[in-house]
């Protein structure tokens, strides 16, 4: 189940549309692959000059032997190519934004990424 907790209005940034997108296609695309039955969340807020925009899922959550290294080219959680995570990375850095990754084993994962509003 996908829930949505948008604001009715945010500010606006700067970037690419479809490589946002694409980062936000690949964030759900992997709740997705890890959460059976479950519950996703795609949440935004805003405040001090930045959008938050977070992804959660009560899913199985990252083994936290290599959660710190998540964002790294290679390193997959379930057989994955490694891929999507360093993407996103790399995405929302050249957007001028920060991601991370908070996870619990059993319980789930939130992936939150803060970007700058356009001044």
């Amino acid at each position: 189940m996908l829930s949505l907790e948008l604001r009715d209005s945010l500010p606006h940034i700067t970037g690419s549309a479809d490589l946002c997108t694409q980062l936000f296609m690949n964030l759900l695309s992997n709740a997705n692959a890890h959460t059976r039955n479950g519950k996703i969340v795609l949440a935004t807020e805003s405040s001090d000059g930045v959008i938050r925009i977070t992804v959660s899922d009560n899913g199985e959550g990252v083994n936290p032997s290599i959660a710190h290294r998540i964002f790294e080219r290679g390193i997959s959680g379930r057989g994955g190519t490694g891929i999507g995570l360093p993407l996103c990375r790399t995405i929302t850095e050249a957007h001028g934004g920060t991601i991370k990754l908070d996870s619990t084993p059993g319980q789930g994962t939130t992936v939150t990424i803060i970007l700058p509003v356009l001044i």
